[in-house]
């Protein structure tokens, strides 16, 4: 892949904030803050820039300035598409510093301003977990509530943190019971964990993924078979891409792909091949992992993604919802961890005109002969 030379351009907005605006797929100095940043996530990073430059998404970044250092600031990944025109993603940001409602205001402002700079037809902003109040300050810039069936569609609504500040031995009492179970199980059974090494394990854990997808019946993401090497190229040489794989006999048969970034593990993707159920060797994956995470210092481990209704009703001590009671976000609660619901992403279209249209009519806006023209976002 050939990336583009650092692109910057300062711009002066008014006595306390200076932005610098910055187009390069590396921007170290804009990492090393989302790392040290309470709501820095690793999809708000170049290295994830990078990733997706693959697909034809380019990065357009607002690093905001006070006194000399970053205080705060968002990327957008931006993509033309045939008949539309630019789109624009901010994934798990803005990333703001400290809870400044002024700051977030601006950063705000800020949003705004580059999607109309840059003539985005449509912008969507997925904010970070711990900025629950984002949107309010959105809103005020002209955002509004993201409807489920408008795209990116399937986004994450709550999840389980494990804190990993406690001992082991409390982290482990914390853990429903059957949980803790079928993890001595696995124990006993002689599965290894180990980490990933090179491509071949990241081959392994993609034949996991699509094994797991089948038995689901569901396509596996993100669809390109490629993604998964990408992403190792451009993470794992920073320490912050993991592959963990559960072995027995030498054979991989399940498997937990992890960004650790920050002060946090997120358990991104995991896969299983279906064999040896009796043997749980999920249950020994997520805790062996935990014991990783633990010994090297980290402070949470986010197990990336639960059903809002059933967390809701977790919370509440009141039984599963129907349809629900063996399900993915069953397994993860059964970890103990705290549930954190994810903030309500916010979208922008550049037409004023269109936004009437979408927000009054709905889905039969989108499926219109209006809409074809929109269609691939």
């Amino acid at each position: 892949m050939n990336c583009q030379p650092a692109q910057r351009q300062a711009v002066v907005d008014g006595p306390s904030f200076r932005v610098e605006v910055s187009r390069s797929l590396h921007d170290p100095r804009w990492d090393d803050f989302l790392a040290r940043c309470p709501s820095g996530h690793h999809e708000q990073t170049s290295l994830w820039a990078q990733v997706k430059a693959n697909y034809g998404w380019s990065p357009i970044r607002h690093v905001i300035f006070e006194n000399g250092g970053i205080c705060g600031g968002f990327q957008i990944l931006c993509k033309s598409l045939h008949h539309v025109g630019r789109i624009g993603y901010i994934s798990h940001g803005p990333a703001i510093g400290r809870e400044d409602v002024t700051l977030k205001r601006y950063i705000a402002f800020q949003i705004d301003r580059a999607a109309r700079k840059e003539r985005l037809s449509y912008l969507v902003v997925v904010p970070g977990y711990p900025d629950q109040n984002v949107a309010a300050q959105l809103k005020e810039v002209g955002f509004k509530e993201k409807p489920n069936w408008l795209p990116p569609t399937g986004l994450m609504q709550a999840t389980f943190f494990v804190d990993l500040r406690d001992d082991l031995s409390l982290i482990f009492g914390r853990m429903r019971r059957s949980t803790r179970k079928n993890i001595r199980k696995g124990l006993r059974a002689g599965l290894i964990v180990r980490q990933g090494r090179d491509e071949k394990d990241v081959d392994t854990f993609r034949s996991l993924l699509e094994a797991l997808c089948r038995r689901k019946g569901v396509a596996p993401t993100p669809p390109q078979p490629d993604f998964f090497k990408h992403l190792w190229r451009a993470f794992s040489r920073h320490g912050i891409l993991n592959i963990f794989l559960a072995e027995f006999g030498q054979r991989a048969i399940a498997g937990l792909l992890a960004f650790s970034f920050g002060d946090t593990v997120r358990l991104w993707k995991a896969g299983w091949d279906g064999t040896m159920p009796r043997h749980y060797p999920n249950e020994l994956l997520h805790w062996r992992t935990i014991e990783w995470a633990k010994e090297k210092g980290f402070q949470n481990l986010d197990l990336v993604g639960a059903n809002r209704r059933w967390a809701e009703a977790f919370l509440r001590n009141d039984p599963p919802p129907e349809g629900t009671e063996f399900s993915e976000t069953q397994f993860k609660a059964g970890f103990g961890g705290r549930t954190l619901f994810v903030p309500e992403a916010c979208c922008k279209f550049g037409n004023p005109l269109v936004s009437i249209m979408v927000m009054a009519c709905g889905r039969r806006f989108l499926t219109s002969a209006v809409a074809k023209r929109f269609s691939g976002i």
